[in-house]
């Protein structure tokens, strides 16, 4: 048994803490990339950019779409206000007035915490058994882009190619 009430680091151990000698490996999630509740992100990413670009002649919104997933990935790993930035730099590109990168990841954070307080909930009320399936259909999330765009860009989902949007939803 380790002798907890002896470290001075500044880690804190809970009452429950007992040592597990058969784990060999431990994975820290600092960033929530691999983290299931907050997956999904890229689909509230790519609207918000979307929108926000002012659109070039001759530009449909699933070019928008386009480009705006091809800068979040080139991205993806770094802080989010990367993304943010690069978005003002966008919109500066396309002769509009960008607002600031930080006010675009204070709106982004907001929307993807109104699509995920349904299973920070269920996990708060200790239901963990619930599974995250993807299905399509017109709902809140990214019905600016399109099936098309989204089927090419993530193929993985399985995308009615007939449907107006995709979205996350519980199974």
């Amino acid at each position: 048994m380790i002798d907890t009430a002896a470290f001075a680091g500044r880690v804190e151990f809970a009452p429950t803490f007992a040592p597990r000698p058969g784990i060999t490996h431990v994975l820290f999630d600092f960033d929530g990339t691999l983290s299931l509740i907050r997956q999904g992100w890229p689909d509230v990413m790519v609207p918000l950019f979307a929108e926000l670009l002012p659109p070039l002649p001759g530009e449909s919104g699933e070019d928008r779409c386009r480009l705006a997933f091809e800068d979040i990935m080139r991205l993806n790993g770094k802080q989010t206000i990367y993304q943010m930035i690069q978005l003002a730099e966008r919109i500066r590109e396309r002769g509009g007035t960008p607002g600031d990168p930080l006010a675009y990841k204070h709106e982004y954070l907001r929307r993807l915490d109104e699509r995920i307080r349904e299973r920070v909930e269920a996990l708060a009320g200790g239901d963990s058994g619930r599974m995250i399936s993807w299905c399509t259909g017109p709902g809140p999330c990214s019905t600016s882009c399109s099936a098309a765009v989204s089927t090419s860009i993530w193929p993985a989902a399985r995308m009615n190619p007939t449907s107006n949007a995709r979205r996350n939803c519980w199974a």
